[in-house]
């Protein structure tokens, strides 16, 4: 289970999403290709990884794909709200 001090910065947030989201290490959301490559960092958040897919030349970061893609609300806000609404056994380690 995640502890609450884990959720509350954004880069605690971001890290805890890759490792839920990539156990075995970051792959294409699209085709799964673990080939590669980190392409610095978002402009608006900082610490949301950017990456390119050196299979399909496409670039993609922490958050595509992921129902928290698209919204302009910070990242821990979006995983607090499930855990202050009892829902954290979806964030089991």
């Amino acid at each position: 289970m995640l502890h609450i001090q884990s959720l509350i910065d954004d880069a605690k947030c971001f890290e805890t999403v890759r490792r839920l989201r990539w156990p075995d290490g970051v792959q294409c959301p699209t085709c799964d290709s673990s080939k590669i490559t980190k392409q610095g960092r978002d402009d608006t958040q900082p610490e949301r990884q950017c990456y390119l897919c050196l299979s399909r030349e496409q670039r993609f970061d922490d958050l595509t794909d992921t129902i928290f893609a698209g919204h302009h609300q910070p990242l821990r806000v979006w995983i607090l709200c499930p855990y202050f609404m009892g829902l954290n056994p979806t964030f089991k380690e």
